[in-house]
């Protein structure tokens, strides 16, 4: 079962105190599921619960399934018998399917909450947040996904719509999901989500220090690479005795520790050396090395 079905099923368990919240609720799943004279879902589990709560509002209605148009599934079905019942519901009014979220659910922020869940289980669905953060609603008209995004910037969660074959209604934002989450009843799933950020963010900044910190190893190894070439130069020429004891000091420091960077390889001295003093006593035993390499 995929996560979108887990988390419907979930949801479909909370309890309905009110006949307003279990009425925004059919509507908006009745509005976002209809497909020609039927209210359909892929999910049977919803569907009969669907069937189940009108039958309670003395709604007559039958259920059946079908084989899905695109698809080897077959799509569950819901046909009311009574045009008036929809009326009632207010998926439809005296133009037809409704175009926007009656303004009768606007009054309270319980029959949005109930209106926008009953959106999503009728044409929503959620990845997996351990493989990526997607939440989506598809729609068949323009007019009807716009009102689902607005409803939806009521609660302040950040939303986009764009058109695949069908109006798709989306929320990529993580924290937008998680508010999403909670405000369907599904505080659990938020917090794992929650969890699952936090988690991914620690690997993210764990990877950005190695990478910053492999780099900076591959700077040193690459920079000690031509002091070491060098030094063996002089060996191999004049020989390091020849030097002066603090460019002896250096190369044979140098030579022995070729992992350590300048402020640490100065700190190897006593009395330690700055950072600059490393740096000013290596260039001159590259340009001794430059010179010998002229003279040969």
């Amino acid at each position: 079962m995929s996560y979108s079905a887990k988390l419907k099923e979930h949801l479909l368990q909370e309890d309905y105190p009110s006949k307003d919240e279990l009425l925004a609720l059919l509507s908006g799943f009745l509005r976002c599921s209809f497909d020609g004279e039927v209210f359909s879902s892929d999910q049977g589990s919803v569907l009969r619960f669907i069937y189940g709560k009108l039958r309670e509002l003395g709604i007559s209605c039958e259920i059946g399934s079908r084989k899905g148009s695109s698809s080897r599934f077959n799509r569950y079905f819901v046909k009311i018998h009574n045009k008036e019942d929809l009326y009632t519901l207010r998926v439809l009014d005296e133009e037809g399917l409704v175009r926007r979220v009656p303004g009768h659910y606007y009054q309270q922020m319980k029959r949005q909450r109930a209106y926008l869940k009953g959106a999503f289980l009728a044409c929503g669905s959620l990845s997996d947040p351990a493989k990526s953060y997607h939440l989506e609603l598809t729609i068949k008209e323009e007019e009807m996904a716009r009102a689902i995004l607005n409803l939806m910037e009521h609660f302040d969660l950040v939303g986009g719509i764009t058109f695949r074959k069908v109006w798709v209604v989306y929320v990529k934002n993580s924290q937008s999901i998680i508010d999403f989450l909670i405000l369907m009843g599904a505080p659990m799933q938020a917090f794992a989500l929650e969890d699952m950020k936090i988690l991914r963010s620690m690997k993210n900044d764990i990877n950005r220090v190695i990478n910053f910190e492999t780099a900076n190893i591959n700077k040193i190894v690459d920079a000690s690479a031509k002091y070491i070439e060098a030094i063996e130069l002089i060996q191999n020429t004049i020989e390091l005795h020849s030097l002066p004891p603090s460019l002896q000091e250096m190369a044979i420091k140098r030579w022995e520790e070729p992992e350590l960077s300048l402020e640490e390889l100065g700190q190897t001295f006593d009395p330690p050396l700055s950072k600059s003093g490393v740096s000013n006593r290596l260039r001159r035993l590259m340009k001794i090395a430059d010179k010998l390499r002229e003279g040969s």
